[in-house]
């Protein structure tokens, strides 16, 4: 299943309500708002879903769901947007240099938008 954008939480109503207009794809300021191809099957065809290669989602953005005309894409507060959960993070240790290198790195922890810290550094 895609990844959606945020407040998206029940897949079928999503897919049903969605027009299909790319509007949320062309309001997003970040560009990770893309269109689903066949990979995802002729249900899924052109509905929107995130990619997240260079950028995230903006923590205190909005226009997705101001843009989406039928409401397919949630309205939420900003405070409900933000705490919405989209997906779970994992760590490629063939990239990071944590574990590619064997040297201490904070970035991730220091760049997480989320002021309680979505990524946190533990010590095992």
């Amino acid at each position: 299943m895609p990844l959606r954008p945020p407040g998206v939480s029940d897949e079928a109503r999503f897919v049903e309500k969605c027009l299909r207009c790319f509007q949320c794809v062309r309001s997003c300021p970040n560009k990770i708002i893309k269109i689903t191809g066949f990979e995802s099957g002729l249900n899924n065809l052109f509905t929107p879903h995130l990619e997240f290669h260079e950028f995230g989602c903006d923590y205190n953005c909005q226009v997705c769901q101001l843009a989406c005309p039928n409401f397919a894409i949630p309205l939420q507060t900003l405070r409900e947007k933000q705490s919405a959960k989209i997906g779970l993070a994992s760590i490629d240790e063939k990239l990071c240099v944590v574990f590619a290198r064997d040297t201490n790195c904070l970035v991730c922890e220091e760049f997480c938008p989320v002021p309680e810290k979505a990524i946190k550094i533990r010590k095992i």
